[in-house]
């Protein structure tokens, strides 16, 4: 235990004297009050990850921005920290991708009264007449196969989950119940036509849900096209 406390002690100190690069990342961005304001300002990104202690040199590390996020408007302010349920929406640019996070409740059955109810942002992934929103968490595992002065290895991962969501149903989590056995299940919920569903492959997946949504907006989009170039050529009345 005492080795343990000796380590974290040396990473705080670590963290603390480098907080001018911990705060490295700024990209330009904005949020979305519970007004439905819109503003424009810089997010920060932290290029240090607290839960492995390690440095972030390529890309970007998306976890914590599923329950905060850090924004200042002007150069002049300190950058506030926003959790999910303070505020509607966030987004930024960062090497010409495009993130944008929303704020939902997910609800669940956990024996913890406090996590049955939790605010969360949910990253866009797919925005259509129906979208997809992703949702990570890091969890934690002991490797049993690395033996140890501490004893205390761990490994980390990132686990995901995945949501459906338009105005009229909300959001509902894409994954096997007592109810929904098959991805034309789930997606019969959202009221998608069953002349679309009959094409979808009997082997599809739950995880193959985002390109299934992509081939709905274009089957939706042709049969438009078609019910108007039909009107187009029946006859007027005289």
């Amino acid at each position: 235990m005492r080795k343990k406390f000796i380590r974290y002690l040396i990473l705080s100190i670590v963290l603390i004297s480098s907080s001018d690069y911990l705060e490295a990342k700024k990209v330009s961005g904005f949020i979305i009050t519970e007004f439905s304001d819109t503003i424009y300002g810089t997010i920060r990104m932290s290029e240090f990850n607290l839960l492995t202690g390690g440095w972030i040199f390529h890309g970007i590390n998306l976890a914590p921005f599923h329950f905060e996020v850090s924004f200042r408007k002007n150069k002049n302010e300190r950058f506030r920290n926003f959790q999910a349920g303070e505020i509607l929406e966030f987004g930024f640019t960062y090497k010409s991708i495009d993130y944008y996070f929303h704020s939902f409740i997910l609800e669940s059955n956990s024996i913890f009264k406090n996590e049955r109810r939790r605010h969360r942002f949910l990253q866009l992934c797919y925005k259509g007449k129906i979208s997809l929103y992703k949702n990570v968490s890091q969890i934690t595992t002991r490797d049993y196969y690395i033996n140890t002065s501490l004893n205390n290895y761990h490994q980390y991962y990132d686990y995901c989950d995945y949501y459906l969501f338009n105005k009229n149903l909300g959001l509902t989590k894409v994954e096997i119940t007592k109810n929904i056995k098959t991805i034309n299940d789930l997606l019969f919920l959202y009221g998608i036509e069953e002349e679309f569903l009959e094409r979808i492959p009997i082997a599809a997946k739950l995880k193959d849900i985002k390109a299934v949504l992509m081939k709905y907006e274009v089957w939706l989009y042709k049969k438009e096209y078609i019910n108007l170039a039909q009107s187009s050529r029946q006859p007027t009345a005289i």
